[in-house]
């Protein structure tokens, strides 16, 4: 086997164990497209590698639970329920600038799972969820925009807005596989977030944070280099004549 395609597979190995530990990780295929669909047969090897690691576990739980739970976890009902149900606390959580008080009530939310059995209990929990945000659109949307707020402004609003203006702005000017990448991982990664909650919102944001600082630094450098170097045929001519 070529070296190459055994560092490609060491890839998916290495992602399938990964993915175990977090199987928000699988994000990373789709924001690498620009990357991978140069090498379509090596990524797609990295891909099936990640796949067999991650399938015994989806088995075992498949065996032990009885459900097929295709991003390994079962909690994400729980977490809409969580972040969306009637009995809502609308004051009882304290929140920096307010940006995510209201929007998550953990009061009761565990209440019935060692009667009912965890998956039972999930699938009531996620029924409940739903119905509420059909019967409560408006609130739900409300609450959706403070933990969009939440998770990309806490916990120093004002200096988070100007990292994330920046960080956006970075992504898009960016070009190429870096730029797509960015873009995705920004775009995607935090959607779910907005629509369970965002109890410790600078957990979550964490795995973005360094890109977040890495895109906003292209910006400013971009500006720097603009503000001294305005003109860059006058630098051309400068460094020509020095030469």
């Amino acid at each position: 086997m070529p070296a190459s395609s055994k560092a490609w597979i060491l890839l998916g190995l290495g992602l399938g164990v990964a993915v175990l530990l977090n199987s928000a990780l699988l994000i990373l295929f789709p924001a690498s497209y620009g990357w991978l669909v140069k090498k379509r047969r090596h990524a797609l090897m990295a891909l099936v590698t990640t796949v067999a690691v991650m399938t015994p576990w989806l088995i075992r739980n498949y065996l032990a639970l009885g459900h097929f739970y295709p991003m390994l976890r079962d909690n994400v009902g729980l977490e809409l329920y969580i972040g969306n149900h009637a009995a809502m606390q609308e004051n009882g959580v304290a929140c920096a600038w307010n940006l995510c008080a209201g929007t998550y009530d953990y009061a009761n939310a565990y209440q019935g799972v060692a009667e009912m059995g965890e998956v039972p209990f999930i699938q009531k929990r996620t029924r409940e969820a739903v119905a509420y945000i059909r019967a409560e659109p408006g609130r739900f949307l409300q609450r959706s925009a403070k933990r969009l707020a939440g998770f990309w402004l806490l916990p120093y609003p004002w200096f988070y807005l100007v990292i994330t203006v920046l960080a956006w702005i970075g992504a898009v000017q960016i070009a190429g596989p870096l730029g797509t990448f960015l873009v995705v991982m920004f775009g995607l990664y935090p959607v779910v977030f907005y629509a369970t909650q965002i109890a410790w919102a600078t957990s979550y944001r964490h795995p973005i944070e360094p890109l977040m600082l890495l895109s906003a630094g292209v910006v400013l450098t971009r500006a720097c280099d603009q503000l001294i170097f305005p003109d860059k045929k006058i630098v051309s001519r400068l460094i020509t004549k020095l030469k």
